[in-house]
């Protein structure tokens, strides 16, 4: 992979049992890197190299630590021996790959603040990605509500403070921008199979004598009918542009 991309990550995911590494010898599917101590991943270029951890909540599945009359305290032995000696002993970077709860269990809220410390902050922490974002997860919900368009703000509450704010940008040469529009998508409605979504374009510029407006949707989902405007499908690409009796959008409108 590295020799068609160099410039790729290699983010390898764990394992539900290893023996020979210590007790416990199982722990959650794809969370257990403990036999990467003996056997670690080698790669042409080992700065590319990206171990993936993941880790849950009694909800999901009743470990036997979460009934340890020590918990939380046992908690971040446990994480150093599945996964986090890796990172302490700067082997490679780790990253939470999945972590998620319902949080029906009193002792999910324990578990997500007390994972959340022990992977750190600011770019010294470990990295990581929520599961999920979405709500229809069986296991763990999402950080969405079961509408697909609030934000379940305790589960939000415990990442919060750890999230990194993103940077970058252009640089002091970009031209300033002569327009602009703003861009609100909304799920209006959902079915099995299907869902009808709308798209509200805004000019904040001057008049736009003809708009086109272009996103993109996951795969698989295929576009049936459009309406107020020309709409096209190729591939993931959705485009949409001002109709024959109205292709231009004036200011404000």
């Amino acid at each position: 992979i590295l020799g068609v991309n160099p410039d790729w990550l290699i983010i390898v995911e764990g394992v539900d049992c290893v023996n020979g590494t210590g007790s416990p010898s199982c722990g959650w599917w794809g969370g257990n890197l403990s036999g990467a101590k003996q056997f670690p991943v080698r790669l042409s270029n080992p700065a590319k190299l990206v171990y993936s951890a993941h880790e849950y909540a009694t909800s999901v599945f009743a470990q036997t630590w979460f009934s340890d009359p020590s918990f939380p305290a046992n908690m971040p032995a446990l994480w150093d021996h599945f996964f986090g000696f890796l990172e302490k002993e700067n082997t490679a970077p780790v990253l939470l790959g999945e972590f998620g709860t319902t949080l029906q269990d009193p002792r999910d809220g324990v578990w997500l603040r007390e994972l959340m410390k022990y992977a750190g902050t600011g770019t010294s922490g470990m990295d990581f990605t929520y599961w999920s974002w979405n709500p229809n997860s069986g296991d763990t919900g999402g950080i969405l509500n079961d509408d697909w368009t609030t934000v379940n703000t305790t589960k939000q509450a415990y990442l919060t403070p750890y999230l990194i704010p993103p940077v970058g940008g252009g640089g002091t040469t970009d031209p300033p921008p002569v327009g602009g529009c703003t861009v609100n998508y909304h799920l209006d409605n959902t079915w099995n199979g299907g869902f009808q979504a709308s798209v509200k374009i805004t000019n904040t510029g001057d008049g736009i004598s003809n708009w086109t407006a272009t996103w993109t949707v996951p795969s698989g989902v295929q576009l049936v009918s459009g309406w107020n405007a020309d709409v096209t499908q190729q591939g993931q690409t959705i485009t949409a542009k001002g109709p024959s009796y109205a292709p231009g959008l004036g200011g404000g409108a």
